[in-house]
């Protein structure tokens, strides 16, 4: 009889588990499953793009008709603002200023070198200058230019990376280099082809 009673009691607690979650027992309703959702409807006419007309437009392939107008940078009137720079005391500035200005207008910012009192303030915007000639491929204005460099050492390094540069790119010759300015260890550094490396 104990054993009857324990087989009953289990029977009334599956059921009671079944009561209490319905989800535990197996419904036969249908499920809607994910891939169902993405399987494409059949359809009897063609896909638009097969039977679309679009107007194709009279210039086509062809530069935009729009005008769209162009934003020009304010002009910058470089002497005032190297003048409003010497007047601060902004070395810094101002050799940034004169720098940026012959990249603009090199022939009007030559000028204006020409006629300075001192170019002792202005050695950072030489040397800057310099540099960007020498990397343009003009190692004979770039030498010009490093004339106007006043320290020594200095002078003697920006005369040794413009020939530098030039011997990379077979602007000189043997004897040209060997006829260099700069002492006799950077001449043969210069000829032994590894300047610059």
């Amino acid at each position: 009889m104990k054993f009857l009673g324990a087989i009953l009691l289990v029977i009334a607690i599956i059921l009671g588990v079944i009561g209490i979650y319905p989800t535990a027992r197996k419904t036969a309703e249908p499920s809607l499953q994910v891939s169902d959702l993405r399987q494409r409807l059949p359809s009897r006419d063609l896909p638009f793009w097969n039977s679309a007309e679009v107007a194709e437009p009279e210039i086509f392939r062809e530069a935009s008709s729009a005008i769209v107008p162009e934003i020009q940078p304010a002009p910058v009137d470089h002497v005032a603002q190297i003048t409003h720079f010497i007047k601060m005391g902004d070395a810094r500035s101002l050799n940034f200023a004169v720098a940026a200005w012959f990249r603009v207008d090199p022939v009007a910012t030559r000028d204006w070198l020409a006629k300075a009192h001192s170019l002792d303030s202005l050695q950072p915007a030489l040397l800057m200058i310099t540099a960007q000639i020498s990397q343009e491929n003009d190692p004979e204005n770039a030498l010009a230019w490093a004339e106007n460099l006043s320290e020594q050492g200095t002078h003697e390094q920006m005369v040794f990376d413009i020939y530098a540069i030039a011997s990379r790119n077979h602007q000189f010759t043997k004897d040209e280099l060997r006829a260099a300015p700069l002492p006799p260890h950077l001449i043969s550094e210069l000829l032994s082809g590894h300047a610059g490396d």
